[in-house]
């Protein structure tokens, strides 16, 4: 990775991580630093891609709203 890292010093995790890591860095000769450092950062960009589209949506519903409302007349009914 050519990102700065940043130590997030004495990060508890639960038995079920650990245990995963433990796995993962076992079965892909990969340290665990590594396995969560990639795992974080996928899961990062998972969420910034789904708030991302969400954006997009709700200024696409806002437009449509914009649009709808134009359409009518003062007593919200259809022209």
């Amino acid at each position: 990775m050519s990102v700065d890292l940043a130590d997030l010093k004495r990060l508890k995790i639960t038995k079920r991580t650990r245990a995963w890591l433990q796995a993962a860095a076992h079965s892909s000769g990969r340290s665990q630093q590594e396995i969560a450092r990639d795992a974080l950062d996928e899961l990062a960009a998972k969420y910034i891609h789904a708030a991302t589209v969400l954006v997009a949506l709700a200024t696409d519903e806002a437009h449509a709203g914009a649009t709808q409302a134009h359409s009518r007349d003062s007593g919200g009914r259809r022209k």
